[in-house]
């Protein structure tokens, strides 16, 4: 009897905390939902010449008083993403820069990019799918912010690939 207690508590342990980690879609709807943000949706990034980020949608905001409240609610929201999935992750005191993909449907995998500048007060996240080989281009590209650009460079080259989070 004591096993079958102990099998029940922990089976509803680990219930709890898998649905605790929040979705990669959540995490968007979460983001474009701050007050402030404004939403483009249905556009294409180019990741490499050969791999897309599809329908893809981003949540933006530029904002000179409340750069700390956003750079927390983003960490926040990242903080509830399973580390598992993340692909990207640069930052320093004032920036960050991070990718996150999780399989999907039909071989797709949804991506979440997250950045943000606390000096600038520019914050974006974009959500779309790509293929394997997409995931792949991004996780094997070392990351800088440069301005309101993700810069994914290739480790063998010395030229970049932006993906630009705002308009």
């Amino acid at each position: 009897m004591k096993t079958l207690f102990l099998s029940i508590i922990a089976l509803a342990t680990t219930s709890l905390a898998s649905s605790a980690q929040t979705t990669l879609h959540d995490a968007y709807m979460s983001i474009s939902d701050i007050p402030g943000m404004k939403v483009k949706n249905d556009m294409t990034v180019q990741v490499n010449g050969k791999a897309d980020i599809n329908s893809a949608r981003t949540a933006t905001a530029k904002t000179d008083e409340n750069a700390d409240r956003l750079r927390n609610e983003f960490s926040e929201i990242i903080e509830t993403l399973p580390d598992s999935e993340m692909l990207i992750n640069t930052n320093d005191q004032h920036e960050f820069a991070t990718v996150f993909a999780e399989p999907s449907d039909h071989n797709l995998y949804n991506v979440l990019i997250l950045q943000g500048d606390a000096i600038t007060g520019v914050f974006s996240a974009t959500y779309g799918t790509t293929t394997a080989d997409g995931v792949k281009a991004i996780s094997s590209y070392d990351p800088a912010i440069d301005g309101n650009d993700l810069v994914l460079t290739p480790m063998s080259t010395t030229s970049g690939h932006f993906i630009t989070m705002s308009e």
